[in-house]
Parts: structure tokens; C-alpha cells; sequence
């Protein structure tokens, strides 16, 4: 993130160009695209067309597009005029060089405008605004209702940076020496569990080296009472690998890898997300066991539960019969803002479960001990259902009861999958075991897809509520999909200067009422 952007009082000519009106609030975008050559271009309300965001649980980075006037390709031709009434167009590289940065901060409760990107603010922008700094990768002329547009693909930047460089890594290696751009060749060491370091500390050094900053700058960290540095929601895992990169593998190559076969600290040994926050940019690197447990506390909005959506519609005559079964105490409602627009509702099928729903029988040679193992009790898909529970299911109350049906032969492991594993112990084959159903099971499960009113809050790895807006007759439907979803994906897509909709998929894990299921015939 480039910090001349950052924290700093914007003078009232800064601000006004700015400031976009969407549905009755207010709104400070600012986008600059900036390259090594001098250029330096800003985009106003007056030629932006639209802006779209994408955040993915499964992708630790966003990328966005942006769609914008270019009348008689006005953007890159520098317009007439002498001395400082000529204003020079922005030539593209085309190298990767050329960067976008982008702020949107909704500035409704802040008072004075100048100030929204102080210190004073930061705590309000960490949780409402957005900002980061992405690299153009494509850009191509569009016609649209007979005027011209550029529309502008882009990748973050640190994304671009990790996908380009090839820092060798190897588990080994100190920090020190990679920062260094040492190449050292161990020689003390025995066995290659000497020579294996914990995936989240791997991953830690990965970013820190490939986009070559500062600790502080990347994660979020804090000192105890003793001065031991603490890195918060940035976990370093359960297991031990040793890992060597290949000459093909690029810093986010090695990462991604990492990140599917880190196994989680906590008790269930379950799979983690690497993300970047939103206005930040510091990496967290949390298990799917803390978020859930984030998202309902002793009955009532955890810091991952984000707000409760409505649907609005059907009303009962009687309300006397009526019984809400959402009930979660003080989740945030944002009035219009958290009334749905839209939502289609999905139920797992039987033809994606039956590609994904199976026990992994995982196995490999041990080379230290020179011996076969085979792992399958944590990765049954009876011990799945026992798992799914416990972590997905229970952190909603006593009255939720997990959605997991299996299907005919699937719990007497008639259906399996054989798995290899490179490593030699019991914990590096949750990954590739226990893992790996489990988050099949919570992909394929039931979902939502739904548009709501724009919010920069909302985003992946975080949980909303949905429910009815008046009261309702009690049916198996709302029984089963009315309730507390974990998001997938959200979309946020800002058309011109009057609309904002985040388009949401998200799944859920439980249904409110225990709903007998046959789970089919012999």
C-alpha cells in the first residue's frame, strides 16, 4: 500500500471530485492509476461507469474491474490546451507496472470530510471502507448503449508480486538468509523432520520475503506485558513439513500449497483461510473452526456475525401461531440496507454429493522409517458426521441440528476414495483426509444466493443471518434455510453514482427444527 494515500488530511478541493451519492448516502471513491513513467490520472464520478470487487473465501486476495467513459479515447490522449491547461493522458505499459489504487469509504457519520482517512478514523475504516492498491492486467474498449468505455481487469498487487518472484524456499532456510538472498545448502541435518517447520510460519516467512515488508506492515501484531511479540489471527498450525520449492514455483505457488495441507491448532484439526483485509491490507491466516465460533456467542452476535438480513413478504393473520426460529440477540440491522432484494435458496443433490461424499483412506510410505501407513478413522465419513457437529453445527445452540445427510452405504465405507500423502504422521493427514471432506461437506451443503442493498462490511469468511421480516406461518422451508449462513462469496458492484449491491452466496450448516430424515434404501 502506497502510504502518501494513507492517513492524511485531504484538502476540500481533494475531497468534492470524489464524492459520490449512492441511494441517500454518501460516498468517497477515489481511484488513481499510476505508473514508473510520471503518469498519474484520476478517475471522478464524471467519467466512472462502474465498479466491481470480488472476495472469494478460497482466494486470500480481491480483484476488481473497473468500467469507465472514454469518449474519443480520452483517457491516454492528452488534451489540448498550453502550459497548465493541458492535462496529459495516462499511456499504458502494459508491463504489469501500471497500478490502480482505490479508496471507498462511506463517509455518512463522519463530520468533518477532510478527515475521513486520519487516524481518528482508521478503527471506522478497518470495519466500513475499502482500500488497496491493484496492478491493470487487461484492458479493452467497450461500446455500450453506443458510448465508449475502457474497461480495466485488475489483480492486486501483492498477488502480482507473489505470482512473480521465486524465492526457492526451502524449510531450512532462516529468515534471515532469505531476506538475504542466500542460497545456503544445510549440512547438520539428519532426518528431514530437522529440516521441517511448522506450514503457518512457512507461510509467515513466504509473504513476508516474496513482497519484501515489514512485519508490521503485513500482520497484525501486539507485544504482552514482557515484550513477546504476539501476531494475532495469523496461526502457525499443527504439523510440521518439510518443504522444498521447485525451480517452476513462483512465492504464491508455494503458498497456495501450503495452505491445503496446513492442518489448524485447535482441537478438531481442521483446514484454515490466508485472507487480506479490506482496508488494511494485513494478512490473517484463521482455521474454519474459530470462525464459526465467532459467529454466535452465548447466544447473540459474535465478531464475525455481521448483521441480520430480511426478507420481506409473507405476513400470517393470526399471530398467535407464529413462532420466529431466528433468534440471535444483538445482531446489527442496518434499516433499507438490510433488506434483501433478491435470494434463491439451493438444496444439496445427490449428484454433487456422490462426486465429493466418501471416506478418504490416506496412505503413505514413511522413508525415515521405511514404512507403510494408512490412515482412515479421522477421515470415515461416520467420524465426518461427529466432526461436522461438533464444528459446525453446535456453536448455534442446543436447537440446531446439523444438516448433514449422507447418502445409502456412505457410513459403512462401501463408497471411499484412496488418497496419498507425502508425509509420514497421523496430524499431516488431516489434510489430505479428514480436511478435505470436511470442507466438501460444507461446500455442497445448503445455500443462498442473494442481492442486497450495498455494505463494505460484508465480505467472505464472515456470517449473516437471514430472516423473514413480518411473521410466518412455522413450515419445513423456513425451518430449514432461515438462519445464520457463513459467506462464500460476496460481490460488491457499484453501477455509476446512484447504485451499490453486494451479491452474496453463502451456505448454511444447520436447520432450526429436527427435521427426520431416511437416509434411504438398502
Amino acid at each position: 500500500m502506497r502510504p502518501d494515500f494513507q492517513n492524511s488530511p485531504l484538502l476540500k478541493n481533494e475531497v468534492k471530485p470524489f464524492i459520490f451519492k449512492i441511494e441517500n448516502d454518501e460516498y468517497f471513491i477515489r481511484g488513481i492509476f499510476i505508473n514508473p513513467n510520471g503518469d498519474k490520472v484520476s478517475i471522478t464520478k464524471q467519467n466512472l461507469r462502474s465498479i466491481t470487487i470480488n472476495d472469494n473465501i478460497h482466494e486470500p486476495f480481491v480483484n476488481a474491474e473497473i468500467l469507465m467513459m472514454d469518449t474519443d479515447n480520452s483517457f491516454e490522449r492528452t488534451k489540448q490546451g498550453s502550459g497548465v491547461n493541458e492535462i496529459k493522458g495516462f499511456n499504458f505499459r502494459g508491463d504489469g507496472k501500471d497500478v490502480f489504487f482505490l479508496q471507498i469509504i462511506p463517509i455518512k457519520d463522519i463530520k468533518n470530510k477532510t478527515e475521513i482517512l486520519t487516524q481518528e478514523n482508521f478503527e471506522y475504516n478497518r470495519v466500513f471502507s475499502f482500500q488497496n492498491l491493484f496492478a491493470v492486467v487487461n484492458e479493452e474498449t467497450l461500446i455500450v448503449d453506443g458510448q465508449t468505455y475502457k474497461n480495466i481487469k485488475l489483480e492486486d498487487y501483492d498477488r502480482k508480486k507473489l505470482s512473480e518472484r521465486k524465492i526457492q524456499y526451502n524449510s531450512s532456510y532462516t529468515k534471515q538468509s532469505l531476506k538475504e538472498g542466500e542460497i545456503p545448502i544445510p549440512t547438520s541435518f539428519k532426518s528431514n523432520s530437522e529440516r521441517s517447520s511448522y506450514t503457518g510460519e512457512s507461510i509467515y516467512d513466504i509473504l513476508t520475503v516474496g513482497l519484501k515488508k515489514s512485519e508490521k506492515d503485513l500482520f497484525n501484531i501486539d507485544y504482552d506485558q514482557t515484550g513477546i511479540k504476539i501476531i494475532n489471527n495469523f496461526e502457525k498450525g499443527l504439523n510440521k513439513i518439510f518443504y522444498t520449492s521447485d525451480s517452476k514455483k513462483t512465492s504464491l505457488d508455494d503458498i497456495n500449497y501450503l495452505v491445503n495441507v496446513h492442518v489448524s491448532e485447535g482441537a478438531n484439526k481442521t483446514f484454515s483461510y490466508l485472507k487480506k483485509e479490506y482496508f488494511t491490507g494485513k494478512y490473517t491466516f484463521e482455521s474454519i473452526e474459530s470462525m464459526f465460533k465467532k459467529a454466535i456467542v452465548n447466544g447473540g452476535a459474535g465478531p464475525y456475525g455481521l448483521e441480520k438480513l430480511t426478507i420481506t413478504g409473507e405476513s400470517s393473520i393470526s399471530e398467535d401461531t407464529n413462532s420466529k426460529k431466528v433468534k440471535v440477540a444483538g445482531l446489527a440491522e442496518f434499516n433499507n440496507k438490510s433488506v434483501i432484494i433478491d435470494a434463491k435458496f439451493f438444496n444439496p443433490w445427490y449428484e454433487k454429493k456422490k462426486e465429493v461424499f466418501n471416506t478418504k483412506i490416506v496412505h503413505n510410505y514413511d522413508h525415515e522409517n521405511k514404512e507403510f501407513n494408512i490412515f482412515k478413522r479421522n477421515s470415515s465419513m461416520t467420524a465426518a458426521r461427529t466432526q461436522y457437529k461438533s464444528i459446525f453445527v453446535d456453536v448455534f445452540g442446543e436447537n440446531s441440528y446439523s444438516s448433514f445427510i449422507s447418502s445409502p452405504g456412505l457410513d459403512t465405507n462401501e463408497s471411499f476414495e484412496d488418497v496419498y500423502s507425502l508425509y509420514g504422521d497421523e496430524n499431516n493427514a488431516f489434510s489430505k483426509g479428514q480436511n478435505k471432506l470436511l470442507k466438501n461437506l460444507l461446500m455442497t451443503g445448503l445455500a443462498v444466493d442473494i442481492t442486497v442493498p450495498g455494505q463494505l462490511l460484508r465480505k467472505a469468511g464472515r456470517f449473516i443471518t437471514i430472516d423473514r421480516a413480518n411473521n410466518y406461518t412455522n413450515n419445513d422451508f423456513d425451518s430449514k434455510f432461515l438462519g445464520t449462513y457463513f459467506i462464500i462469496k460476496c460481490d460488491h458492484l457499484f453501477d455509476g453514482d446512484n447504485k451499490y449491491a453486494n451479491k452474496i452466496y453463502a451456505v448454511k450448516t444447520y436447520f432450526n427444527d429436527n427435521i427426520k430424515n431416511v437416509e434411504g434404501l438398502n
